[in-house]
């Protein structure tokens, strides 16, 4: 999305919201199936408790949440990707280092499958990332 709508000047950002207290997680805005698989106690089941453990409790502001949004619509070089919440950011940095280690795990398999190398600039403006990616691609 990113990518299709930069020469249209159109900023896009992905707002990755952490646990902020609201009532979100309350019966009257959240709704839960009474029945559960119990093949997904071990995933959907513990984000299930998670929630039911943090509601009223979650350790995010929504007024700094709101001010934090405001700062995005106004800011003139918006980022790509846009983590709030320090749980959120937790949770994404082990999600990335999972994603390196699997990633380096399966080099010695993906890398003799291509012909050469492709550059840093290469990758970045084949996804469009060289606005926000942070490296040096010139």
């Amino acid at each position: 999305m990113h990518a299709g709508l930069a020469p249209l000047g159109v900023k896009v950002t992905v707002v990755e919201p952490g646990y902020f207290r609201t009532e979100f997680l309350e019966g009257n805005s959240l709704v839960e199936s009474p029945s559960t698989i119990a093949d997904y106690d071990s995933t959907a089941g513990e984000v299930r408790k998670i929630a039911k453990a943090v509601t009223l409790n979650q350790p995010g502001d929504p007024d700094k949440l709101a001010q934090a949004m405001i700062t995005l619509v106004e800011a003139q070089k918006a980022p790509l990707r846009l983590p709030l919440g320090s749980d959120c950011v937790v949770a994404i940095e082990a999600k990335n280092s999972f994603a390196a280690e699997r990633s380096l795990a399966g080099s010695a398999v993906a890398t003799p499958a291509t012909k050469g190398r492709p550059s840093r600039r290469l990758l970045c403006d084949r996804w469009s990332m060289n606005l926000s990616c942070g490296a040096n691609c010139a």
